[in-house]
């Protein structure tokens, strides 16, 4: 499978677009901005696990469009509560509990699946990591960021599994 386009995000299997957000909505008459911004809610198929990608620039799919694994989908991008261009990803049990409290550890799946980024790109946020002097606040990070490359002051976040579990794309 050729990955053409450096920022591109990728399906990592088959399943379902549950939901494409944007980065403000109307909601019974009131502005909400969500912190993910611009994002995709996919369904994973054969599965009631709901996969979020998170601070997209641009989105290609729409709510109820199946997507193959490998599928461009998005963008990334810096929209919502971001300070830089990456992907936040997440995995939550199902479609009544897309919050992050509710999160699952998305590494396994990324294991055994395509990473929902081109191979060269780097990880920037880890699974549960603190970031509390992002944030000023205690603050634990749930998901994982994929970057273009490191971001400043984020260096201690990345590990060497997140950067040499991926399987070859090219």
């Amino acid at each position: 499978m050729k990955r053409k386009h450096p920022l591109g995000i990728y399906a990592t299997c088959d399943g379902e677009i549950y939901h494409v957000g944007e980065e403000s909505e109307m909601r019974d008459g009131k502005e909400y901005r969500s912190k993910y911004g611009n994002r995709i809610y996919k369904r994973i198929a054969g599965s009631e696990k709901i996969e979020l990608f998170g601070h997209l620039k641009i989105i290609f799919v729409t709510s109820g469009q199946p997507v193959k694994e490998g599928d461009l989908i998005g963008i990334m991008g810096t929209s919502g509560n971001s300070t830089a261009v990456h992907l936040h990803y997440d995995i939550f049990p199902d479609s009544d509990h897309l919050r992050g409290k509710y999160a699952i550890d998305p590494r396994e799946h990324l294991i055994d699946n395509t990473a929902p980024v081109n191979t060269k790109q780097t990880v920037g946020g880890g699974w549960k990591a603190d970031y509390s002097h992002i944030y000023g606040r205690p603050y634990l990070h749930m998901g994982i960021d994929f970057c273009t490359e490191l971001i400043e002051g984020w260096e201690h976040l990345c590990s060497e599994f997140y950067l040499g579990f991926y399987r070859s794309i090219d």
